[in-house]
């Protein structure tokens, strides 16, 4: 029968006494953790539009729709992980507000065509912001 480790000179030796040992050197401190771990790099932030047509479009809602709908951008920016739930809650709770029970209080005219305006142009512009680096009112 033949030896399968004849060229061993007969003995079994053991794969790692066959390499020198190799003096243990620190990993380089140029690195945050070292050369054996890579860098943790976040996720981009979820974005709400893909392009500037939609940041257009989504910003218009707020105006055509003279504010009933200043909820729904916020809505769909939540579903997207962009906002939390409490932002479209609260623009649709100051929506319903102003038009169920602005009609209950004193001399109504006098100021819900204002609260209106305003939280138009509020929810207009916040949905213009939602992609920016800058402003972050709302995000997650």
């Amino acid at each position: 029968m033949h030896d399968h480790h004849e060229h061993l000179g007969g003995m079994m030796s053991h794969p790692y006494d066959q390499q020198p040992a190799q003096p243990w050197t620190p990993p380089p401190t140029n690195t945050p953790y070292g050369s054996g771990m890579p860098t943790y790099v976040p996720p981009p932030p979820p974005r709400m539009f893909a392009n500037q047509q939609q940041r257009i479009v989504w910003t218009l809602v707020p105006v055509v729709s003279f504010t009933i709908l200043a909820w729904l951008p916020f809505v769909v920016a939540c579903r997207k992980g962009v906002v939390d739930i409490r932002v479209p809650a609260v623009y649709g709770g100051i929506v319903a507000f102003i038009l169920l029970f602005g009609q209950m209080l004193p001399n109504p005219g006098n100021w819900i065509g204002g609260a209106l305006i305003i939280l138009m142009a509020v929810s207009a512009t916040h949905t213009a912001l939602l992609d920016s680096e800058v402003v972050k009112i709302g995000r997650k």
